[in-house]
């Protein structure tokens, strides 16, 4: 009800059980008629859905799978610095190499044509035809480059979920074709 401590109360167990039920659904294999090997969810694709299930229906007998806004902060700026904090890592040493050398300019150029051009077509065509606002726009584009940081970075510049709400309308639905879509290229080109 209206018990605030009882709001803010935060319980891992509901964590750890969804995210067990998704590696869990992830390891299932799905078999698909004119295919001749299984696809799995995977560990990404698996918890994914479980975990878009289970905060649709809020509670599973005693379970409640309610997270404070304040947790929900606290795990994506978690989320956010060890991401960036590995691919940093990783990177760094390659990135220096690849700027020193003579082709370094040139990929780097058509990396960043690769990813801008198709967000700036569909950023305008779902601009002028859907009228979409443009910080929702802005989290659903984050959401279809599965991009936390650029998410962040709209989410902190504006007062208001929709960013929040457009990635996280765009996340799942890329998450699940680009595992699916690998896996049955994977499987035709064999």
């Amino acid at each position: 009800g209206n018990d605030q401590a009882r709001a803010n109360d935060t319980r891992f167990i509901p964590y750890f059980l969804g995210m067990i039920a998704g590696i869990l659904l992830g390891l299932v294999p799905l078999h698909i008629p004119g295919i001749d090997a299984p696809i799995k969810l995977g560990t990404s694709g698996g918890p994914l859905i479980v975990a878009v299930i289970l905060s649709c229906r809020g509670s599973v007998g005693n379970i409640i799978f309610y997270t404070p806004a304040y947790v929900l902060n606290a795990f994506r700026f978690l989320g956010l610095l060890l991401f960036l904090t590995v691919v940093g890592l990783a990177s760094g040493p390659g990135f220096v190499r690849l700027i020193a050398g003579t082709q370094g300019l040139y990929f780097i150029g058509m990396g960043v044509l690769i990813t801008s051009l198709p967000m700036l077509i569909v950023g305008c065509v779902v601009r002028m035809t859907r009228k979409m606002d443009y910080l929702s726009l802005c989290g659903g584009l984050s959401g279809c480059n599965t991009c936390v940081p650029s998410m962040t970075f709209v989410a902190n510049m504006s007062n208001t979920d929709a960013p929040a709400i457009g990635y996280a309308t765009a996340y799942p639905v890329t998450i699940a074709l680009r595992v699916i879509s690998a896996q049955v290229l994977a499987l035709m080109l064999v």
